[in-house]
């Protein structure tokens, strides 16, 4: 999936791509020396998007740093997941800053991202099943639950 400006996947595509192994998360990414400066780039170049249309509340030295961290504490992330983090920051659905911008904001954020979307995939996963299975619909709770059971078999 190319994420270049103007040309952000929407999540359904996200999934689509993943499902389809069309892209690798960050993790995988990362195993190469090449691969991971083009990464390091890519986040560090989203992470400053951020920041300037934010007013430039970051030292330029905490960027490389935020996108080691990004890469450690998210190595299950897509890169285009961290474009369409970038759109919602971009379209204020994390909220506004007030004062300056910070570090701290940007991974609260980024986890509220990641927490939104990991919810997003188990409904969606819910619902497939319960769409192929022809069987009554499951509450959250029920479907770990009954996924918890088959895995101790």
């Amino acid at each position: 999936m190319g994420s270049s400006e103007g040309n952000t996947p929407s999540f359904p595509e996200l999934i689509r791509a993943i499902d389809s192994d069309l892209i690798a998360p960050i993790c995988l990414i990362n195993r190469d020396d090449e691969d991971r400066d083009q990464l390091l780039r890519h986040i560090s170049l989203i992470i400053l998007e951020v920041n300037d249309w934010f007013g430039a509340g970051l030292r330029p030295d905490q960027i490389g740093m935020m996108a080691k961290r990004v890469i450690t504490s998210y190595p299950h992330l897509y890169l285009d997941d961290l474009y369409i983090f970038k759109d919602k920051c971009l379209s204020l659905q994390y909220g506004k800053v007030f004062g300056q911008f910070t570090p701290s904001v940007f991974f609260e954020w980024l986890s509220t991202y990641w927490q939104d979307r990991s919810t997003e995939i188990e409904n969606n996963a819910i619902a497939e099943h319960n769409e192929t299975k022809g069987q009554r619909e499951y509450t959250p709770k029920e479907w770990f639950q009954m996924a918890k059971r088959k895995t101790m078999e």
